[in-house]
């Protein structure tokens, strides 16, 4: 039987016309972590174990899935977040570092909340529900709720919270629909924090992007018409309007080429105190709106 070490060489060659080597050495490891269950100290310490023919299939597999640009998460099923695993597929998104700020803001402002009853949380457009279900980890005493219009979308959200034993309330919810968006199971002015990653990328803006993102990754969760990039803010907009308590927020990842424009459709929607945030490169990436 092969290898490690021998598997490790090849499938890393193998990989070189996409990837540098250092890159595609790292692929190699990832993925067999993955299907050995071992870390890279392990897979380092035993390099002359031998691997069985379903693994070495297993690995032969997943190198191809990457040489068609796969993305590894979506050949693992798995993608780390806010220090949790998470179950990924083709009905979500891949977890982006950059959303982890979005989740550290949220839960330090949260920690800071003073209210009479339970703190409440809605995440619009959960997908894969690492917002909801990381603030629902971290701070179990708040109650939160998710909402989004995949129901394929919902069934990983709701795997991912029972895996990290996180109380989280999902329900179907297309809130481009205003009779949908007004049926919120939610008492006006009762929720302290609106969160969400919902879709932004302009249609022409494809051709800047990677293949494995686009091959891959639900267009629904991240699309939106040029003629109308905002159509999901002013929809987050009016439920912050109706749902959002007195001293509560809003905090959404934006689109960095349209800052600007972004913050004006909550101005238009009666807010006056609107701050951009930047991401871990400095780019323009959130908007935190007070109420």
């Amino acid at each position: 039987m092969p290898r490690l070490s021998d598997i490790i060489i090849h499938s890393a060659r193998k990989l070189q016309p996409l990837y540098s080597a250092e890159e595609a050495r790292i692929l190699t490891y990832q993925l067999l972590q993955h299907y050995l269950g071992l870390s890279r100290a392990q897979l380092y310490a035993y390099p002359e174990r031998e691997l069985s023919r379903d693994l070495v299939e297993k690995t032969g597999a997943g190198i191809d899935g990457l040489l068609a640009c796969k993305p590894l998460q979506y050949i693992t099923g798995e993608a780390e977040f806010c220090g949790l695993s998470f179950v990924v597929n083709k009905s979500v998104l891949i977890p982006r570092p950059e959303t982890e700020e979005l989740v550290r803001w949220a839960v330090q402002a949260l920690q800071h909340q003073h209210t009479q009853g339970t703190l409440k949380v809605l995440d619009v457009c959960t997908g894969s529900g690492c917002i909801a279900v990381s603030v629902a980890a971290q701070l179990p005493a708040v109650s939160v709720a998710a909402c989004d219009v995949s129901g394929e979308a919902l069934e990983v959200a709701q795997i991912n919270a029972q895996r990290h034993h996180a109380q989280v309330d999902f329900f179907s919810c297309d809130i481009l629909q205003q009779q949908e968006m007004s049926a919120m199971p939610l008492a006006p002015a009762s929720v302290q924090a609106i969160l969400s990653n919902p879709p932004y990328v302009r249609r022409s803006e494809q051709a800047l992007m990677q293949p494995n993102v686009l091959r891959y990754e639900p267009h629904l969760a991240l699309f939106v018409e040029d003629e109308d990039p905002f159509v999901f803010y002013r929809a987050i907009a009016a439920i912050a309007r109706q749902y959002l308590a007195p001293a509560g927020f809003v905090l959404v990842e934006i689109n960095e080429a349209l800052a600007e424009a972004t913050v004006e459709v909550f101005r238009t929607a009666g807010f006056s105190s609107i701050q951009v945030k930047k991401d871990l490169c400095g780019k323009d990436r959130f908007i935190n709106v007070l109420m």
